[in-house]
């Protein structure tokens, strides 16, 4: 998690909270589960607008806890 918002010192990570570090498990966790609705002629890799608006807003918080 520390690598994937660019944080250096992954004691800060491990630092938060464990209600935090649960929410954010449960974020990745969801967001990686294959989807058995997705159409077989879409790529996984396209990102939406709205998929990019939630990143930002995740690192933005991340950032706020460090």
């Amino acid at each position: 998690m520390a690598d994937h918002h660019g944080e250096t010192d992954p004691r800060k990570i491990a630092a938060l909270p464990a209600d935090i570090l649960l929410h954010w498990q449960a974020f990745y966790k969801l967001r990686n589960k294959p989807d058995d609705d997705k159409p077989v002629n879409i790529h996984p890799s396209y990102s939406t607008p709205q998929d990019d608006l939630i990143e930002e807003q995740c690192v933005a918080v991340i950032r706020a806890l460090l």
